[in-house]
């Protein structure tokens, strides 16, 4: 390993946790900052990966004969949305990439990274992705937080918001799936987005760039990849050089990558950017990060950062039949905004898996709750995948300690009640389902 790189010392630690207590510490995440849990039989060691590789892997392998001629990395989206766009169009790409990061699981999805964060003074975020992670975990922390893009196709605004502790702005560099025009996703497009940024054309708001330029401001980097050509134009572009106080940036560095970690080292030093990258785990800096914050800035007792525990939102599986698919979707959706994680087969079954035993491991083992959708076109039915479901939550429902919810029949029209479901309450209105969730999960606190 490069002496000059992953020496932690007692002063990088207090230069960076003053500089967050003062307000003058600016958090940047990257592509490799956005992982997430990827499909996997329930017996096997889980795997974990970046949203954006996993989405790159997807468009790959509708375009594997190209992909392999111009032997082309699937996992870099950057060169696989190259291609993929040429192959198929700039529409298909835009539509793909919104349809990823917008499944209603990925929508709720977040990390125990991102909510340790979440717990940090920080009043200004930038991210060069297009996922909720940051946002979710502000949420769960209680905070409000803002949020805003760059539309490198658009109309520059002059100005932005300014975040507070309470409701940070988080600035999405790259675009935003609101206006699915202004996501720079392909290669191309990023060399465009850089052009355009350098020549002001249109310009960043000026109380961005103020804020990312002063000389007094710190800024955390992780999971950018500096080994990437691109983002060491961008510290280029952006101007951020002259500092008075250090910047950090936290690289995942594989034996491969050594060279070039030392080739940028040598740009961050002639471009006299006073930036340390250093190597480990994001969420082992991260974990020791807020816990060395919280030992020296404690926060005062009854705060809400001081007063909340890391708590995912609770899940609940939707068991349906075909005929209601519109409806369950729909259902999730409401589930989503009402800050309870949608478990439905149509997003959670991924190709290869095994989906008895996946169904099996979601109703048994992972939701919280378990919403079954009573219908005529359900109770009708001589053979259904959703009874086997429903006997699969019924037998966990005689688990569930006396005076807790886990089975939730949710009726949708006037059919009859199934005799094996009588005993249980059957509600027809949603919005009670959700203030049953949201009331028994807070009562499994204690």
């Amino acid at each position: 390993m490069d002496p000059e790189i992953n020496h932690w010392e007692n002063l990088d630690w207090d230069e960076l946790t003053f500089a967050i207590n003062m307000g003058q510490c600016i958090l940047l995440l990257g592509p490799e900052a956005s992982i997430e849990k990827e499909s996997a039989e329930p017996d096997k060691n889980e795997v974990w990966r970046p949203s954006f590789e996993i989405l790159a892997n997807q468009l790959s392998r509708e375009t594997i004969s190209d992909i392999a001629q111009w032997n082309i990395n699937p996992d870099d989206l950057r060169q696989v949305s190259q291609i993929y766009m040429h192959s198929k169009s700039h529409n298909s790409l835009k539509s793909k990439t919104r349809d990823f990061f917008l499944d209603p699981t990925r929508l709720n999805l977040t990390s125990d990274m991102h909510r340790q964060l979440a717990k940090l003074p920080l009043k200004l975020i930038i991210t060069t992705t297009f996922d909720k992670m940051m946002v979710n975990a502000l949420k769960e922390m209680g905070k409000s937080p803002q949020e805003d893009f760059f539309d490198v196709n658009g109309n520059a605004k002059e100005l932005l918001q300014e975040g507070t502790i309470n409701q940070p702005l988080i600035y999405q560099l790259y675009g935003s799936l609101d206006q699915i025009n202004s996501l720079v996703i392909t290669e191309n497009q990023l060399l465009d987005f850089l052009y355009k940024v350098a020549g002001n054309n249109p310009p960043l708001p000026k109380n961005l760039l103020d804020k990312l330029q002063n000389r007094e401001n710190s800024l955390l980097f992780l999971g950018f990849g500096f080994r990437q050509w691109y983002f060491r134009v961008l510290l280029h572009v952006l101007h951020i050089k002259d500092k008075v106080n250090p910047s950090f940036a936290l690289e995942k560095i594989i034996d491969k990558s050594l060279d070039e970690i030392s080739r940028t080292n040598l740009f961050i030093q002639n471009t006299n950017s006073k930036i340390q990258v250093f190597s480990t785990e994001l969420k082992d800096f991260v974990a020791t990060l807020t816990q060395k914050y919280f030992d020296k800035y404690p926060a005062p007792e009854g705060t809400a950062i001081e007063s909340l525990s890391v708590r995912k939102p609770p899940s609940a599986f939707i068991s349906y039949v075909r005929e209601h698919e519109r409806i369950a979707l729909d259902l999730a959706e409401k589930l989503r905004n009402s800050q309870i994680n949608p478990l439905i087969d149509r997003y959670e079954l991924k190709s290869g898996d095994n989906w008895e035993k996946k169904l099996e491991h979601l109703i048994t083992k992972e939701a919280n709750y378990f919403i079954y959708l009573l219908s005529h076109d359900l109770v009708n039915q001589a053979e259904t995948v959703a009874y086997e479901e429903k006997d699969l939550a019924l037998q966990r429902q005689r688990r569930v300690k006396e005076g807790l919810r886990f089975f939730l029949p949710l009726k949708i029209d006037d059919c009859e009640i199934p005799v094996e479901l009588q005993e249980l309450h059957v509600e027809s209105d949603l919005n009670k389902i959700i203030e049953a969730i949201k009331s028994d999960f807070e009562s499994r606190k204690t």
